[in-house]
């Protein structure tokens, strides 16, 4: 199979199928999906590309790094002194599997975990000197996936790429919140 074969197969829309329409309980009939499935389809295998692209630079350009490692350490940079229960909620993981996260961190000398004044259960957390200095190589892998993701993008498809991007994750915020989105009009 070729790379473009491969990538058409990923790319593809799952056909619908109406199971319950058939007497024998098999798929009576197959709907090509609407261009809003595709661009579904897209943006799934888009996002899993991205994140195998993010797993492979951050192996070769910086030991002991690993993507969610990364997200992590770029939050606490914007955001020191979080709580390890309020970082938790902030990247929509459960505590527990943070908990193990920022342990593997802090025993790389990335993150210190502080006593929170006036609660003996929460933990400040903080950068090391360390974290510091691997915060430009994070940047830097940034930088480069960015670029060769927006390569042949001219500013104008860019500009539109992102408020449609915008748009949808507004939609899925919306969604997850269980409000109605109201359309462009009102």
């Amino acid at each position: 199979m070729t790379i473009s074969e491969d990538f058409h197969m990923q790319t593809a829309p799952i056909p619908f199928c109406r199971a319950a329409a058939s007497k024998t309980g098999r798929c009576a009939e197959t709907a090509t999906p609407a261009s809003t499935d595709m661009v579904i389809s897209l943006l799934k295998d888009t996002a899993r590309l991205c994140r195998e692209r993010y797993d492979r630079e951050f192996r070769a350009r910086i030991p002991g790094m690993t993507r969610a490692r990364a997200v992590v350490i770029g939050h606490l940079a914007l955001h020191e002194g979080l709580t390890q229960a309020r970082l938790a909620e902030t990247l929509n993981v459960k505590p527990i599997t943070l908990v193990r996260l920022l342990d593997k961190i802090e025993r790389l000398g990335w993150i210190e975990r502080w006593p929170l004044p006036g609660d003996r259960r929460a933990w400040s957390l903080r950068l090391t000197p360390a974290s510091c200095r691997l915060l430009g190589e994070i940047r830097a892998v940034d930088r480069a996936i960015a670029n060769d993701a927006g390569a042949g993008i001219d500013a104008s498809s860019h500009a539109t790429l992102i408020a449609m991007l915008t748009k949808l994750k507004v939609n899925f915020t919306i969604a997850k919140s269980g409000t109605v989105a109201r359309g462009d009009d009102g």
